[in-house]
């Protein structure tokens, strides 16, 4: 795999961890949408897509 492909999907494949990572009590407990916690957790899931998609700004 080249260098550059690398650059791009390492950072991409650790969003998408922890995305998958923060998603989890979300999915185990929907109730946890109506708590300050997790409106953090979909904070932080948010600012994840935004991050995982940076990389591709070099491709472009």
């Amino acid at each position: 795999m080249s260098d550059d492909l690398l650059l791009v999907i390492t950072p991409l494949r650790k969003a998408l961890e922890r995305i998958q990572r923060k998603a989890e009590p979300l999915l185990a407990t929907p109730v946890l949408l109506e708590t300050e916690e997790g409106e953090d957790l979909l904070d932080v899931i948010c600012m994840q897509f935004l991050a995982g998609k940076e990389p591709w700004a070099f491709v472009m």
